[in-house]
């Protein structure tokens, strides 16, 4: 999700990493999911979410992994991370 609202905003991720001065491969592995966000220090994250005029709380729900899963056979549906 980070991903996409990085692209609807009109920003690369290699200007981002510059105006939140966040390492470019960490800010590249955070938004390709190969870096999980428990795993960046909280002052870079703060400086991305700054950059991004968006709280913290809400670049944490982006940089989750979530995906929607539904049973037919018991009428359920959940989220997994």
């Amino acid at each position: 999700m980070l991903k996409e609202f990085i692209k609807e905003q009109h920003i690369s991720i290699y200007k981002l990493a510059k105006l939140s001065n966040v390492p470019y491969s960490t800010l590249n592995d955070l938004v390709n999911y190969k870096l999980s966000v428990e795993h960046i220090r909280a002052g870079q994250l703060k400086s991305i979410a700054d950059t991004l005029y968006i709280d913290l709380g809400t670049l944490y729900d982006m940089c989750v992994f979530k995906k929607s899963i539904y049973s037919k056979k018991y009428k359920i549906s959940a989220k997994i991370e």
